[in-house]
């Protein structure tokens, strides 16, 4: 038997598989409107553990605009804040929900994305008006965000959970992302891993057919 037909579950991750990000669009977004000192956003560790931590949910979003508001050293609305947060998601293709809703009839399938409350905020609208459902829990099975189990990817912890919940061997669940990172981490806990290597162009409509793998989808 195949790698493939082994699969019973999927765990796609969201931004970068089934909407596409862009974060520097994020601080860009911010310069544009004179807020010069947000180009350490793209630099330095420490503003990168701002996100992580809201990512995590060890702090709320509005600790989050709080310590946005810090670094910038000076006046800048909410608004403008979670404006400029959301500026980094992009389209969210329904070609790609059709995708899930024709896998949906062939195997299990599951959520798993670092993210936070303001973007699961904006996700959930664009899903809405995409697929004309009204949850993600509607399409998927089980849904497991970051920012809710204050666990993230890489750590493999995120996905011993996620086969704890599922309660299925993690041979025959597959997981796809982006990030070869968070990948490996998949694999390292047994699970089968599709690396979707947005360089080369891959995306999700071509590794299905009918709502199948394709034979030739190579994992880690």
């Amino acid at each position: 038997m195949s790698d493939t037909a082994r699969i019973k579950d999927i765990i796609f991750d969201l931004g970068g598989v089934i909407i596409d990000v862009n974060p520097r669009l994020s601080v860009q977004y911010f310069i544009d409107r004179g807020y010069s000192e947000a180009k350490v956003f793209a630099e330095e560790k420490s503003a990168k553990n701002i996100f992580d931590k809201l990512e995590r949910g060890v702090i709320t979003p509005k600790e989050y605009k709080r310590r946005i508001k810090e670094v910038l050293k000076t006046e800048v609305s909410d608004e403008i804040i979670v404006d400029a947060w959301n500026a980094m998601l992009g389209d969210m293709p329904s070609e790609r929900i059709d995708v899930l809703k024709d896998c949906k009839a062939h195997y299990g399938i599951h959520l798993l994305s670092n993210t936070n409350k303001i973007h699961y905020d904006e996700y959930i609208e664009r899903f809405k008006e995409v697929s004309k459902f009204n949850t993600f829990e509607e399409l998927f099975q089980e849904t497991f965000f970051s920012y809710r189990l204050h666990l993230s990817k890489p750590n493999p912890e995120i996905f011993e959970y996620a086969l704890y919940t599922l309660d299925a061997k993690a041979e025959e669940v597959l997981f796809i992302d982006d990030n070869l990172d968070n990948c490996r981490a998949a694999a390292s806990v047994g699970m089968k891993a599709l690396h979707l290597d947005l360089g080369k162009g891959m995306d999700i409509r071509k590794v299905f057919h009918q709502g199948q793998l394709e034979e030739d989808v190579k994992f880690l």
